[in-house]
């Protein structure tokens, strides 16, 4: 029963951040940032569902030190969408895997 009520007063919490978030007008707020930062962001994020799903999150960035000029913010919120999909869509005991790089010119 904790579970369940703890599963839920996270899954209502998401849903009022997401509100608040969406109904704020802003501009975008580029920042240099370490991807490797926002990996770890993303990571203690989904630490739950992959509790739950027994699923790993692992990730690769090329090069290691890779920065990333994007808004921290909304990129992450993008990342956590896309790792929070792949988890549901896994089977149990199955990682999903997060690969960031330079663009190829």
């Amino acid at each position: 029963l904790h579970t369940l009520a703890s599963s839920n007063l996270t899954t209502i919490k998401n849903y009022i951040r997401d509100t608040l978030f969406f109904s704020q007008r802003g501009e975008i707020k580029k920042a240099l940032i370490p991807a490797s930062e926002i990996l770890d962001r993303v990571y203690k994020n989904t630490t739950t569902k992959q509790k739950k799903r027994n699923v790993t999150l692992k990730w690769e960035i090329k090069p290691q030190d890779l920065q990333l000029n994007v808004d921290p913010s909304l990129f992450e919120r993008a990342i956590t969408n896309l790792v929070n999909n792949a988890i549901d869509a896994s089977k149990d005991n199955q990682a999903v895997k997060v690969e960031i790089s330079e663009p190829k010119l």
